[in-house]
């Protein structure tokens, strides 16, 4: 008898052993198709969730309890491979109560698999080589029925982070909203990597395919030193609409080496602070063509502006400035596929034909159009910029009504390395305003839409607002600038409810 209590007690130690081990390895709980980050909510907690999300079907969404915590690592979630899942949501329970220090996320998606991180705070540094505290990479769309969303998170880093907050890397399009940031240097940055193609397709203005940022308050924390909100080339298509940007300017790249411009943007709505003085223009655009309009800027400073400018700039490197080339009379070739190099031939391009193209166009001596100059659209053809409405405040000036204009060029050079030969021929500080960027040819201003520009009639609708991609409803008055203009009847913050008829892995 003795024994058998011994064996019987042997038995409930090691079953009782195997169930409080099993308990104490436990990274995430699951009830059908909703997982929660087990405690201490460290970065392999949240890992192991990502791992189980994968072998899953369906909608799937993984709860982060508040807590406030340290990682060491970044959270790769690749879902090119999730066969049977449609979504992932990744969500905090409460935008100030679940705080990250050093979170770090690099995502990839897949064509009509859609992704979301919402409701949480990222504070501290960028991980690694990640490049941001949020990097999304891949081909997901909402016009495939996919998209991203980053929405209703607090980004906070008072030293440099070592990368921006958000990094949207591929052919990949979706939204950035409701956003709280305080931000040591850039916000965002969007890089197609595909430029090529996005070059030699449609326009998409208006529609779902592009990376929007709208209904957020962004404010940079680096002292005395303006960045990008959104940096933006390769390719890529941006909204920016409906916020309160502060210490921080809109622009994006033109062509320079390798390296495409940005295909088009449309930028509404938003008031912009600055307090710098001699800085750089709040809306100052390098390549591509696209709509601003409705922008408030606002300075604390009497002269917040370097050179003669309204604060809304047009300018093109290579006009006036050499970048492997200048945009002049001479003829260069260069593959638009494949490799990118320069070519005498499409045997130089691996024997694609029509893969070696001219630069630019040089159709009038100058080199005009430059490759991916403001006022080009497709193929470089012409699609002129439009700017229309957007005022400036100085200090305790009333507002004033502001029009885009080109910058001057440098004109003399005697070693002819930094200036534009022809710039420096001609002797004219005007000569890209007056050959490569003209206004009523690559831009046209007006107090309202202009109807045509250079022969082009205006026919642009802006996209749905609130974006679809919120699933709220409510509308957005095109007379109201900044986050007061963006109007939703509803809360996004609760935790979604468990999916039904699901399959369950």
């Amino acid at each position: 008898m003795a024994k058998l209590r011994q064996l019987i007690l042997f038995f409930i130690i090691f079953f009782w052993g195997i169930f409080l081990l099993n308990n104490a390895c436990t990274a995430c709980s699951w009830s059908m198709n909703i997982g929660t980050v087990d405690s201490p909510y460290d970065d392999s907690d949240m890992a192991a969730c990502v791992a189980d999300a994968a072998t899953k079907s369906g909608a799937i969404v993984i709860l982060i309890p508040n807590c406030d915590v340290t990682w060491d690592a970044i959270i790769p979630i690749n879902m090119t491979n999730w066969t049977n899942v449609t979504s992932l949501t990744i969500q905090g329970a409460s935008k100030t109560g679940t705080v990250i220090t050093n979170s770090s996320w690099a995502v990839t998606t897949k064509t009509n698999r859609k992704f979301r991180l919402t409701n949480l705070t990222a504070k501290g540094k960028v991980l690694g080589s990640n490049g941001a505290a949020v990097l999304v990479k891949g081909d997901t769309k909402p016009s495939l029925g996919g998209g991203f969303r980053i929405d209703n998170i607090i980004f906070d880093s008072d030293i440099d982070p070592n990368g921006r907050a958000i990094f949207i890397f591929g052919d990949t399009y979706g939204l950035i909203d409701n956003i709280d940031s305080n931000w040591y240097g850039q916000f965002s940055i969007v890089y197609t990597g595909i430029a090529n193609l996005s070059w030699s397709t449609d326009d998409s203005f208006g529609t779902a395919d592009a990376v929007y940022l709208e209904n957020s308050k962004l404010t940079n924390k680096q002292p005395s030193y303006q960045n990008m909100v959104m940096d933006h080339w390769d390719g890529a298509r941006v909204v920016v609409r409906y916020n309160n940007i502060s210490g921080y300017y809109f622009g994006g790249h033109d062509n320079i080496g390798t390296i495409r411009a940005n295909r088009h943007w449309e930028v509404y709505n938003n008031i912009m602070y600055t307090n710098s003085s001699y800085g750089s223009p709040l809306l100052g655009d390098r390549g591509g063509t696209g709509y601003i309009y409705n922008n408030q800027m606002i300075s604390t400073g009497a002269y917040p502006f370097y050179g003669p400018t309204s604060g809304i700039t047009l300018t093109n490197y290579r006009s006036w400035s050499k970048r492997d080339t200048w945009c002049d009379n001479i003829t260069e070739k260069i593959c638009v596929s494949g490799t990118v190099k320069n070519c005498s031939s499409d045997a130089d391009c691996g024997g694609i034909s029509g893969a070696c193209q001219p630069v630019d166009g040089n159709i009038d001596g100058t080199g005009y159009p430059c490759r991916d100059q403001i006022g080009m659209g497709k193929n470089q053809t012409s699609r002129p910029a439009l700017f229309w409405n957007n005022t400036l405040k100085i200090q305790n000036n009333l507002p004033v009504l502001v029009n885009a204009m080109v910058n001057n060029n440098c004109v003399s050079d005697s070693s002819e390395t930094l200036c534009n030969p022809l710039a420096i021929a001609s002797g004219d500080a005007r000569w890209m305003a007056n050959n490569h960027i003209k206004e009523n040819r690559d831009f046209c201003n007006g107090a309202t839409i202009p109807l045509s520009c250079n022969g082009l009639e205006t026919t642009y609708a802006a996209y749905a607002c609130p974006h679809p991609l919120t699933g709220l409803t409510g509308s957005c008055d095109p007379t109201l600038a900044g986050t007061l203009g963006y109007n939703v009847n509803i809360s996004d913050t609760t935790p979604p409810s468990a999916p039904s008829g699901l399959v369950v892995n």
